[in-house]
């Protein structure tokens, strides 16, 4: 009973350093989503798309999809894909706390302790993905408290076996995370397997001859584990595969492989030599991320991609002092991690196996830098997935490994509260940069941009109102659709695009979205959206080109900022 209780209190607090924490972001900050790619999910799923929610998207798992097309049928016109992260990051830091108070119970001041270790993991590496948020950031932070929840319930230093039950918090934490994006799962899973083998070695340590007997809780475990997320993988394939999706995700790869892994949006020249059937005007057109027309097909993205070559070079170093240069908020991180595993090392004479774990975390946090280095894909949501489970992990393994101040001699008690204060000032650096991007003033053009493209499509039910990703910058985490939900709007690119829900809603307006042609865009029901009149001038001249006769725009409406035009033959 009085360790239940126990048990509870860690929640609790937990709970309010979480409710501190969002507390003090909405006094100080404005929530919203950091870039636009969530609202490519949040929307559909609500059924922006043809006014039926989306049961399908190029990275929610099929388990998610299903259950927030099931609420969202059941409940329309609630962003439940914002609820899910909104909850997962809530949880998350609620886990982090939790598990920071289980790990310093035996301190002096364990709550004192507790609160400020807490504050300084949150403060570093939870505040900015709570506050700006990313899907792909939310499923690191989520992987981060699985961290922490498995190092501090039945991986600690005590000689106790483990048991199975105490690694399911963890494993559910990491399901949520994954069914988010599966990619930015793969970090944490690595420090995962780092703790069942820290465990192990602990175990054969501790348990002497009776170690074997010892471990098998552990290799129960990591089996489950390991059939968890084979089975989550089987689902996902077996889904795409009864819907012959196949064909879909084979032209995701090609579009990826050429916008975010090559020069072709800088350097359009070795594409424009390239044999890949499109013409200069259309190879124009997918620089801009425009994907509607069925000429633009697997084939053809591979031929493009191609005449790159391999743009994975040995710059990742470079790669990598640029992009912590240029993000000062991101190398305060990296120090901090380091400063972390400098503070694990004067625990080495207590438990050599822990400090062992923290320099193999360390090490593997670079491995994984340095990969996304390689990939020439280094974004800071994708730092985020290996800084923020690394640093839980050394968080944890600190606390675990370092005895009480009080307890020191007078030189490594000297040596290790100046490593802390470094520490502390490391991370203060980065609440500061963190502070600034939080209270940045909101995005009003966008959102008053939103507003009037909604209104007017709401107005115009008849038509399919197409845009341009210039168009697209829509952070909200919660749209607002009192007035009605837009079923008319599509957006002619991105990775949204060709999606089953996607090629509903144009089939709603006649329009079939496996052939769609330039010849499409002329008269019916077709209307395209722009900011000035200079933005219907590359598709004019594609439209022009693909048809063999001129083609003109002609204005049809306008509302606030916004303008609208039909196509037709200039003839």
């Amino acid at each position: 009973m009085a360790a239940k209780r126990r048990t509870l209190h860690y929640w609790l607090f937990g709970a309010a350093m979480a409710l501190a924490l969002f507390a003090t972001l909405a006094l100080i900050g404005n929530f919203r989503y950091e870039n636009s790619d969530d609202l490519l999910m949040v929307k559909p799923f609500m059924g922006f798309e043809g006014g039926i929610s989306a049961d399908f998207t190029l990275y929610t798992h099929t388990l998610l999809a299903w259950a927030l097309h099931g609420l969202s049928m059941l409940f329309p016109a609630v962003a439940w894909f914002s609820v899910y992260q909104i909850a997962l990051l809530f949880l998350s830091v609620t886990v982090l706390g939790k598990s920071v108070a289980q790990l310093t119970k035996d301190r002096r001041r364990p709550w004192l302790a507790a609160f400020f270790t807490d504050a300084l993991l949150l403060g570093g590496f939870a505040v900015f993905a709570c506050c700006r948020v990313s899907y792909t950031s939310t499923a690191g932070l989520a992987g981060a408290a699985a961290m922490a929840q498995l190092l501090s319930s039945g991986f600690g230093v005590e000689a106790g076996e483990l048991r199975v039950r105490d690694t399911l918090p963890s494993l559910l934490l990491l399901i949520a995370a994954y069914c988010l994006r599966a990619v930015s799962v793969v970090p944490a899973l690595c420090f995962v397997g780092l703790c069942f083998v820290t465990r192990g070695l602990t175990l054969r340590k501790t348990q002497g001859s009776t170690w074997r007997r010892a471990v098998r809780p552990l290799l129960i475990a990591l089996a489950v584990y390991v059939g968890v997320f084979g089975a989550l993988a089987g689902i996902r394939q077996v889904e795409i595969a009864m819907r012959g999706l196949q064909p879909y995700m084979a032209w995701q790869d090609a579009r990826i492989k050429l916008m975010d892994y090559t020069d072709f949006q800088t350097d359009p020249a070795p594409a424009l030599a390239a044999n890949s059937g499109l013409s200069a005007a259309e190879v124009e057109m997918v620089r801009q991320w425009y994907f509607m027309s069925a000429d633009i097909d697997t084939t053809a993205l591979t031929k493009l991609a191609a005449a790159y070559g391999n743009t994975q070079d040995g710059n990742a170093f470079s790669r990598l002092a640029s992009f912590f240069s240029q993000n000062p908020r991101y190398a305060a991180m990296a120090a901090t991690i380091a400063l972390l595993t400098l503070l694990c090392f004067l625990g080495a004479r207590r438990h050599h196996y822990l400090t062992a774990a923290a320099v193999t975390a360390l090490l593997g946090a670079l491995v994984m830098l340095l990969y996304l280095g390689i990939r020439g894909r280094l974004v800071g949501r994708g730092v985020d997935t290996v800084l923020m489970p690394c640093a839980a992990m050394l968080f944890c393994l600190a606390l675990l490994s370092l005895p009480p101040i009080h307890s020191l001699r007078a030189g490594a008690r000297i040596a290790t509260l100046a490593l802390l204060a470094l520490t502390l000032a490391v991370s203060s650096l980065n609440l500061r940069d963190t502070y600034r991007a939080v209270t940045r003033t909101p995005d009003a053009t966008s959102q008053q941009r939103e507003a009037e493209l909604e209104t007017y499509a709401l107005s115009h039910a008849d038509l399919l109102i197409v845009r341009s990703t210039s168009l697209l910058r829509d952070t909200r985490l919660l749209p607002d659709c009192s007035a009605g939900m837009p079923a008319n709007i599509a957006l002619w690119g991105d990775w949204g695009c060709r999606t089953p829900s996607w090629n509903r809603q144009l089939a709603r307006f006649g329009l079939d979205a496996e052939h769609f042609a330039a010849q499409d865009w002329l008269g019916g029901r077709i209307v395209f959206a722009a900011a000035t009149e200079t933005d219907a001038a590359p598709l004019i001249a594609y439209l022009s080109e693909a048809l063999g006769t001129a083609v003109e725009a002609t204005p049809y409406g306008d509302y606030g900022t916004l303008l609208f035009f039909k196509f037709q033959s200039a003839q």
